[in-house]
């Protein structure tokens, strides 16, 4: 199977060409291996008590705690 190509065009394996000699900047930046992300929500069918559970958070009071009063899950 023939090497695969970059996006200028060239092969990504350098080979004998210099391969060696020049450092690749790219594989520095990468991240290796998953991210976790933890989500929360508040359920509610009406507008009017997300709103409120909306005006409770931004008022400072804990998410746990706005999240027992108001969700429906």
């Amino acid at each position: 199977m023939p090497p695969k190509k970059d996006a200028k065009g060239g092969s990504k394996d350098k080979g004998a060409k210099g391969g060696a000699s020049g450092s690749d900047d790219k594989g520095a930046k990468e991240k290796k291996g998953g991210n976790a992300v933890k989500v929360r929500h508040i359920l509610c069918e009406k507008q009017s008590k997300i709103l409120e559970a909306m005006e409770k958070l931004k008022a400072g009071q804990k998410f746990p705690d706005v999240a027992a009063a108001y969700s429906e899950e």
